[in-house]
């Protein structure tokens, strides 16, 4: 068999027997955007073949305009030698769901060689940590701003009228309403309903540790 005789994977050599194990989807591109060698896993894939124009990958997806374009030139521009790489991360729409995936490229003697994976799992991932941040901050939003409104109730008719109405809520024998403070890193007891009086005047002389609400 002469070279002439070899397909363009073929000619590629052992470079791409040693490709072919990689899970990572890969293929080389000419500079006119057609792709000219695949490794295994991107012929596996739902990716157009060896033979194909690249933009198949995005023209015949349900991808947005804009990610279209956006995909476009950033290949336009490497085989152009505008740019040394990129690497965008787009969603695809499906029935009920959407799917991320990643194409990464950067310059090779023949135009282009590109990785193209599915990163759905990472941006879900990322997106779910986003979302305990946004609540974690929120959280701390709120208890701010509680001390800081429990802090300016100092009247006692107001605390103890909390008091009464969190043991009727809880059906609760006795209430006690305590604030932080700052100073001293601690909470003291500031209105009771229900205990008795030694008891009382016993937890208003208390400071108590954070540790004596929150959890380790």
């Amino acid at each position: 068999m002469s070279v002439a005789d070899l397909s363009p994977r073929a000619a590629a050599g052992s470079g791409w027997d040693i490709l072919d194990r990689l899970p990572l989807a890969v293929a080389i591109v000419d500079r006119r955007g057609t792709i000219v060698h695949a490794n295994r896993a991107w012929t596996l894939a739902d990716a157009p073949p060896v033979g194909a124009p690249l933009a198949q990958l995005w023209d015949e997806r349900p991808t947005e305009r804009l990610v279209r374009s956006t995909l476009q030139l950033g290949l336009d521009e490497v085989l152009a030698g505008k740019r040394d790489g990129f690497e965008i991360e787009y969603p695809v729409r499906c029935e009920d769901d959407t799917v991320w995936l990643s194409l990464q490229g950067s310059p090779s003697p023949e135009g282009a060689i590109l990785s193209h994976r599915d990163v759905t799992r990472r941006r879900r991932a990322d997106h779910e940590l986003a979302e305990q941040a946004a609540i974690s901050q929120v959280d701390r939003a709120l208890v701010r701003a509680g001390r800081e409104l429990m802090g300016s109730l100092e009247l006692p008719q107001i605390l103890d009228r909390l008091c009464r109405l969190t043991t009727e809520l809880l059906d609760a024998d006795a209430s006690h309403t305590v604030l932080w403070h700052e100073e001293d890193e601690s909470y003291a007891a500031v209105a009771s309903v229900g205990d008795t009086p030694e008891n009382t005047e016993a937890l208003r002389n208390m400071r108590l540790p954070r540790s004596a609400f929150v959890g380790p």
